[in-house]
């Protein structure tokens, strides 16, 4: 008996020092990256001063790819309004914009779709979120700078490596100004084949499709509370046009958009190639006039 009791402990042991299963080993690694990436958000939210935003606050004529650190910090923290004029007025309160930004949870507020253009704008050939050329333009962009990579590194964690990606994603198209300044820059952004597309990143990769796809089960659950309110409210879209038109689909069809495009008239549009369920994502309807900006000579 005490032989077998001898051997069951030596069983139990060598049990227990056994190494993990390949799954348990792949989830405790995907938690560790995350929380290591988590500490590296919180870390660089911390380092952003109110000198910083004040001196940028402070441009009066700003370089273009300030505006774009500015605007994107916003666009990612979920300010509606997400515009220089009104980076401008948020500076203006560093202290409170500080303290939003660093108890912000990035791993659960920020959509698929931000994310993505997250991410073509930090694989802009423009060359805002690089460090180096943004040291000789406003030096007090990097702290943003360093928060917004932080940000994509988490929610790679979440959505997927987006530089991995090989298939296509978000295709925009500018329509050339008429001006000879708007048809030169218009040509600087399409390329000397006309082609009319800007060489953005792609915006699927491991992420399986553009924002939530149908069978992707990191959205919101399908409840009763996403119908709540229905037709979706139409937000104030200016000169842009949707299409198709989700905010008259009904739930149903908005489970299966296909191919949703932003456009405005003389400036360009974006199209998200693809089916989107926007019931799942359904801030986005809210959103699209945050996240996709038409602006001659910009697409964003």
């Amino acid at each position: 008996a005490a032989a077998a009791a001898v051997a069951a402990a030596a069983a139990a042991t060598s049990a227990a020092a056994a190494p993990p299963l390949p799954e348990q080993s792949r989830a405790q690694s995907a938690a560790a990256v995350a929380a290591s990436a988590r500490s590296s958000v919180a870390a660089c939210a911390e380092a952003v001063t109110v000198q910083e935003l004040q001196a940028i606050r402070g441009l009066g004529r700003p370089h273009a790819s300030v505006r774009e650190v500015a605007e994107t910090t916003l666009m990612l923290m979920g300010y509606r309004d997400a515009t220089w004029s009104a980076a401008q007025l948020y500076f203006d309160r560093a202290e409170a914009f500080l303290e939003r930004m660093r108890v912000f949870d990035a791993s659960k507020s920020v959509s698929r779709l931000q994310y993505q253009k997250l991410c073509r704008s930090l694989a802009s050939s423009q060359g805002s979120f690089e460090e180096s050329f943004m040291e000789g333009i406003c030096p007090a962009t990097i702290s943003l700078i360093r928060w917004c990579r932080a940000v994509s590194d988490l929610l790679a964690t979440r959505y997927g490596d987006f530089a991995d990606s090989g298939r296509g994603g978000a295709q925009t198209r500018r329509s050339v100004a008429r001006s000879p300044r708007g048809a030169a820059a218009a040509a600087a952004a399409v390329g000397e084949d006309g082609s009319g597309r800007v060489g953005v990143a792609d915006t699927t990769g491991a992420m399986g499709s553009q924002m939530s796809p149908r069978g992707n089960d990191d959205g919101p659950e399908d409840t009763d509370d996403n119908f709540a309110m229905w037709p979706p409210p139409r937000p104030n879209l200016g000169d842009l046009e949707i299409s198709p038109d989700v905010y008259s689909m009904s739930p149903a069809d908005l489970r299966r958009v296909r191919d949703l495009t932003v456009r405005k008239a003389n400036v360009g549009e974006v199209t998200f190639p693809g089916e989107l369920d926007l019931v799942r994502e359904r801030h986005v309807l809210e959103e699209l006039p945050v996240i996709v900006r038409l602006e001659p000579g910009e697409v964003l």
